[in-house]
């Protein structure tokens, strides 16, 4: 998700906006299996993000383990 989010801006701008995750990565190639743990992390990065960013930093961060 980091990846498709941080190559396609408008899908970066549509969880950070909350859409679905279905809704934001609307095509029959790619498909993003989240847990629990991670559509939490999603639901609190969109919620402290104010700009496509701090989305994509946070995002990235929370990848790697390091927030």
């Amino acid at each position: 998700m980091v990846l498709l989010a941080a190559a396609n801006p408008s899908i970066a701008e549509s969880l950070l906006r909350g859409d679905p995750l279905d809704t934001a990565i609307d095509h029959p190639q790619y498909s993003v299996p989240l847990d629990a743990r991670d559509r939490a992390t999603l639901k609190d990065i969109c919620a402290r993000a104010h700009t496509i960013s701090e989305f994509l930093v946070s995002l990235a961060a929370a990848a790697d383990d390091t927030i």
